[in-house]
């Protein structure tokens, strides 16, 4: 009996790892989490709008983010906040910020995955901080399962756009 009750509370814990990487939070995450791969040192709202859309158009959904609304998310769900510079918002990726992505993309079950020469990839620190960051977050508290990430794809604007 307790196997069967195990087995299917894995399952269940696995549906929904599989829903959380699906939320549109998430997916802000990953388009976070390729800019830090590619060693940037800010991004611009409208950059990752451009990115997010273009992994919600890989993976076949049916919606398209305004920078607007990726601000939103990053300021209420994932508890970022970007600074007015020239034209647009940008978000500083110092050190403190990249261990804060790759948490909430631990936190989130982002489905990029490890990025060889990473620091914070991997990093048994970040999985427990990602524990801890999970109760900080609206609609995540209660749900300190970490999940180990998939290397989906490498995915970046201006290489995308040409070819879209």
């Amino acid at each position: 009996m307790q196997t069967r009750v195990a087995e299917e509370l894995s399952c269940v814990d696995e549906q929904q790892k599989v829903d959380r990487s699906q939320e549109l939070a998430a997916i802000v995450v990953e388009a976070f989490l390729a800019l830090c791969h590619e060693q940037q040192q800010e991004a611009y709202i409208d950059e990752v709008a451009k990115l997010t859309n273009i992994i919600l158009l890989e993976r076949h959904e049916p919606i398209e983010v305004t920078s607007t609304k990726v601000g939103t998310i990053l300021r209420q769900e994932l508890g970022l906040y970007a600074r007015r510079k020239g034209a647009g918002y940008a978000l500083l990726l110092d050190a403190s910020t990249r261990s804060r992505v790759h948490r909430l993309a631990n936190t989130y079950a982002v489905l990029t995955g490890a990025h060889a020469g990473c620091s914070d990839c991997g990093n048994e620190s970040t999985d427990s901080a990602a524990e801890d960051l999970a109760h900080e977050l609206p609609g995540l508290a209660g749900q300190s399962d970490v999940h180990d990430v998939q290397n989906v794809h490498d995915v970046h604007p201006s290489k995308q756009e040409g070819g879209a």
